[in-house]
């Protein structure tokens, strides 16, 4: 590993590591915001989003925090990041503090705490560690910051990321085009240079060394309901993992895993409202983590 990505990643050491690390894929965020509207972090998929933990709504340092945060919002979400803070405390005092402050970010109440218990952040005083997760489009944790500079939060964050974004650029397997194509699942944008073909409903886009997509539609009374039900959809052989996202503003599952010939399966499915759509990227095992991240990159640009 590079010097400039140690620079980034901001490791965590010993017994702080808690339950997650860098590199892992980020646990479920399901929690209401400052307004009380349920918000599911995975709605995220395809962006980058930011969860940053902090103690306390409307004191010193977390006020600090979230006010800079505000000050770069702009320029966080032009980027392509979402951001949501996290806490303890109640709606009501989520609600209270943005007012207070003129807050536009998402702000969640994790007043069960199991949020903070799946991140690692909780702490003996029963409040959350000031603790700042980047995730990647693909839902990959790649920062864990525990050093957080409330004056400068927002612009570290957002530094941290287009950083990150330069970085992914040079290792992806494939640019997009910058026009959309129409295909069966709807418009998207496709990599540049690839060529496109139909196989009977399906379309197939093949591209170097390999690497290829798959688009079609399917019944949706065939996709899967539950994490388990994506897992047994599955066909590549062993499944890595499976969980609820949302594609173009609709719900579905992403799953993924080794099949023979260490062939890697990324596969979206998900459902318009008429019909249902699978997207599956495939290519050597070796370049799992490209996978991923290219199958999330396609997703975010599908429009009906």
């Amino acid at each position: 590993m590079s010097a400039k990505w140690l620079c980034l990643i901001l490791a965590v050491v010993g017994a702080a590591c808690g339950q997650v690390e860098v590199g892992e894929l980020a646990p479920t965020v399901r929690l209401a915001d400052q307004s009380g509207k349920p918000r599911d972090v995975s709605a995220s998929y395809g962006r980058w989003a930011v969860l940053a933990f902090y103690p306390k709504d409307d004191t010193p340092g977390c006020t600090k925090e979230a006010i800079n945060v505000n000050a770069n919002l702009d320029q966080l979400v032009a980027a392509g990041i979402d951001v949501y803070g996290v806490s303890v405390q109640d709606v009501d005092s989520k609600a209270a503090f943005c007012t207070k402050y003129g807050l536009k970010q998402t702000m969640l109440s994790d007043v069960d705490k199991s949020v903070c218990k799946a991140y690692g952040t909780l702490n003996a005083h029963g409040m959350s560690d000031r603790v700042t997760f980047i995730l990647d489009p693909s839902r990959t944790i790649r920062v864990i910051d525990r050093k957080v500079n409330v004056s400068t939060h927002g612009a570290d964050v957002l530094k941290a990321v287009t950083d990150l974004q330069a970085a992914d650029a040079k290792t992806a397997l494939a640019q997009l085009a910058a026009d959309t194509t129409d295909t069966p699942v709807g418009k998207l944008r496709l990599p540049e240079g690839w060529t496109h073909s139909p196989v009977g409903a399906m379309w197939k886009v093949d591209g170097p060394n390999g690497l290829q997509i798959r688009l079609r539609n399917r019944d949706a009374a065939t996709l899967p309901a539950s994490e388990p039900d994506a897992e047994k959809d599955f066909q590549g052989g062993q499944v890595a993992m499976a969980e609820a996202v949302t594609v173009a503003g609709h719900p579905g599952f992403r799953y993924d895993g080794h099949g023979e010939r260490n062939r890697f399966y990324a596969t979206l499915v998900w459902s318009d409202g008429q019909k249902g759509n699978e997207l599956v990227v495939s290519g050597n095992g070796d370049s799992w983590v490209e996978l991923r991240r290219l199958a999330a990159a396609i997703a975010a640009t599908i429009s009906p």
